[in-house]
């Protein structure tokens, strides 16, 4: 295959003690491919610890070099030496660098760096992302392979390389030479390096960057994982005593008029009702009396004030007011939740949201001081006797 028609992408590895993964990886990839175009690997990012970098410069930089040398003809499709920025090793809170991955506060330093790496090498047009879980401790690789599930487009690939027991008994062994080299395991069994075959297991994921969107910036990875399990299965909760309400792991910011209607409009689809347009400006009608109670609980407003922004014999006010709540929810919630969350146009489907009514958890109702009150209890039966 011509250079110029050979795929390019970047190397991302998380290596451990072993840093011989990172050189399989490559002859398989670049060298001598099995069952694939070979690949031109323009970048290189290892991810270990302190100690898994002092073994990666020992001996990385001197294999790529021999690589290099007995395969001139492949030479052009990987580095040879290592670039200066392609070591990173995480730190903790006090910014000491990891010297392992044996302990909580170091797993969540460890798959923090791994899943920021991975976004930030799957930008919109970054070349395309080769991940590579064969090096370091089982954590780093299943965290690895989640940031890949995240935020990996269709361009982006996972693998394992495999190689035999007496390659991975052996710390001499980088890669299968061009010609016969004894090298000999830990047991003391000599064999041929340059006979072994390295073998690349493609490992297929769910990619669900599209169906999630854009998740928050943060590496506090429990919000992360929240963030992206609410967008794949929405559930919203309206906590009456806290007063908020809350799509996924944190509480949506609302203004008094916009977050009114929306709360009406989530209570509504809890309730199973459809309220119509003249059930909002009727103030001896439920949803009215409802609307209220909702303004003057949640946002400690008066009541008075709600006139001038609902009670519009035209509905226009209504309309403004159901635009800018759309406006404002697909600026905080990932796409993946607009169909369902964003009103749709009242005058074609009605005032509903999609999400099902199941999906709506309703808390606080017999623990708030305010919500206590027998009216509270009157109102939503009224609308939902069975609630």
């Amino acid at each position: 295959m011509p250079a110029h028609d050979e795929p390019h992408l970047h190397l991302l590895c998380a290596v451990g003690t072993s840093p011989a993964v990172v050189t399989e990886t490559l002859f398989a990839l670049a060298v001598r491919p099995e069952g694939r175009a070979p690949a031109i690997v323009d970048g290189l990012t290892l991810i270990t610890t302190s100690i898994g970098r002092d073994r990666v410069l020992k001996g990385v930089s001197d294999a790529l070099r021999a690589m290099a040398n007995d395969y001139p003809q492949a030479a052009h499709r990987f580095p040879h030496a290592l670039p200066d920025d392609a070591i990173l090793v995480p730190r903790l809170h006090d910014n000491a660098e990891l010297t392992d991955v044996a302990t909580p506060a170091e797993s969540s330093a460890m798959g923090a760096a791994l899943l920021l790496t991975v976004r930030r090498l799957t930008t919109p047009g970054a070349v395309p992302l080769h991940a590579s879980v064969a090096g370091g401790r089982k954590t780093m690789g299943s965290y690895l392979g989640q940031a890949m599930s995240l935020f990996g487009r269709p361009c982006d690939t996972m693998s394992h390389v495999l190689a035999t027991p007496s390659v991975e008994t052996c710390r001499e062994f980088y890669f299968p030479p061009a010609n016969p080299t004894t090298l000999t395991t830990f047991s003391g069994h000599p064999f041929d390096a340059s006979a072994e075959r390295i073998n690349l297991y493609d490992i297929p994921f769910v990619r669900v960057r599209l169906a999630i969107g854009e998740l928050p910036d943060t590496t506090d990875l429990p919000h992360l994982f929240a963030a992206a399990q609410s967008a794949l299965d929405p559930h919203v909760i309206i906590d009456l005593a806290a007063r908020t309400v809350s799509v996924g792991p944190a509480p949506l910011d609302l203004s008094p008029h916009p977050g009114t209607l929306f709360l009406l409009l989530l209570l509504a689809r809890r309730l199973n009702f459809s309220p119509e347009r003249a059930h909002f400006t009727d103030a001896t009608h439920p949803v009215g009396l409802l609307k209220s109670a909702l303004y003057e609980h949640f946002f400690e407003r008066n009541a008075e004030h709600l006139k001038t922004s609902f009670d519009d014999p035209y509905g226009n006010i209504l309309d403004r007011n159901l635009s800018e709540l759309r406006t404002r929810l697909r600026r905080k919630l990932a796409a993946s939740l607009h169909h369902l969350l964003v009103p749709r146009s009242a005058r074609t489907h009605g005032y509903q949201l999609a999400i099902a009514p199941e999906h709506i958890e309703l808390r606080g109702l017999d623990t708030s001081p305010a919500t206590r009150d027998a009216t509270w209890r009157d109102l939503l039966n009224q609308l939902a006797p069975n609630l």
